[in-house]
């Protein structure tokens, strides 16, 4: 019992510490973050996705694509370029002129006459191939 009694004098011992050092903590007045995710210096944006894409799409043709979609993505090009060339360009900058002209490139629309020429295509390889397999199955019966 007197164990008992001992130990719980020093729980209540250490529960007082720890009450004693709990408010005599003060309060540390925090401020308000700036901007999350600002803006990096000029000039110091990654361009090498812009890049990449714009390397991708620099040669592509208008003939066979509709043209509000082609223009739509003429200019996304040309704002791309133009990113590209600015050595001052900000990464939201380029960001915005890659997202841009992904989406343009995503909404380009084939004219008609373009996707009757893209299904005769793949009709015809589709018949070459029947009748490839025709022949391989003739010739191991």
């Amino acid at each position: 019992m007197q164990m008992k009694k001992q130990h719980r004098k020093k729980v209540d011992k250490a529960a007082e510490n720890l009450e004693k050092a709990f408010k005599s903590l003060k309060k540390e007045e925090t401020k308000p973050d700036p901007d999350p995710t600002p803006d990096p210096d000029p000039g110091a944006a990654d361009v090498s996705g812009l890049k990449n894409l714009y390397e991708a799409y620099k040669d592509i043709k208008s003939d066979g694509y509709t043209a509000e979609s082609w223009a739509a993505f003429d200019k996304a090009r040309a704002e791309a370029e133009k990113i590209l060339a600015n050595p001052n360009a900000t990464q939201d900058d380029v960001n915005a002129a890659k997202a841009a002209l992904e989406a343009a490139y995503k909404g380009l629309v084939l004219r008609r006459s373009r996707i009757r020429h893209r299904a005769e295509t793949a009709e015809t390889l589709a018949a070459q191939r029947l009748s490839q397999e025709t022949a391989q199955i003739s010739q191991d019966i």
